[in-house]
């Protein structure tokens, strides 16, 4: 992310819907209505429409790095769908996260960068919370869906509802005023693909 333009890094991250999207049909086997896969393919779609800035993807070691790391990030979902079953979705979610922030607070400590968090204005670490809540909430929700035989491909179509509160939150609330033809055409694509995955 520090060396790539946000526009590019967006878009290469989202490498990471089509990873669990092709690998819930081709590994899991699901199965989905002609209008469900429509659905799945346009949101897709609609993802790649809101990301899309005017700068030239150059093709470097940071964009390969960044695309490994949605691949990465697919698979996991993939793996979740697979491995949950086995938990309570309160376990699954604090176990999984619990690695995650091990692993997190181990490479800090190793790299000397926690020493850094004392630099970090107090007004940020309420929204990081308050984000952070956000985010534990979500994936307890979507590991609550694969408990209740969500399929990857849908859910992990349907979580990709977030873009319309990122843009238009973007565009009320910060004032993001560029390229408002290209997000809302993802937008409306997006919503399009949830109608029809819904039918």
């Amino acid at each position: 992310m520090r060396e790539l333009p946000v526009s590019e890094q967006i878009l290469l991250s989202r490498a990471s819907v089509i990873t669990y999207t092709l690998g819930g049909f081709i590994i899991l086997g699901e199965n989905v209505t002609r209008n469900s896969l429509l659905g799945i393919m346009l949101i897709i779609l609609g993802i790649l429409l809101s990301s899309i800035r005017k700068e030239k993807l150059v093709f470097n070691k940071w964009v390969i790095i960044q695309l490994l790391s949605s691949i990465s990030f697919g698979l996991s979902v993939m793996i979740d769908k697979v491995v949950s079953p086995n938990f309570s979705v309160g376990m699954y979610t604090l176990v999984n996260i619990g690695i995650t922030t091990v692993f997190i607070l181990g490479w800090s400590y190793y790299t000397k960068s926690i020493n850094e968090i004392h630099k970090v204005p107090k007004e940020y670490i309420k929204f990081i919370a308050i984000a952070g809540a956000f985010s534990v909430t979500a994936y307890f929700l979507q590991i609550k869906s694969y408990e209740l035989g969500g399929l990857v491909s849908l859910v992990g179509a349907l979580s990709q509802v977030k873009i319309i509160v990122v843009v238009l939150g973007g565009y009320f609330i910060f004032n993001e005023k560029s390229n408002v033809i290209t997000k809302l055409l993802g937008v409306i694509t997006v919503l399009i693909g949830v109608v029809l995955i819904k039918t």
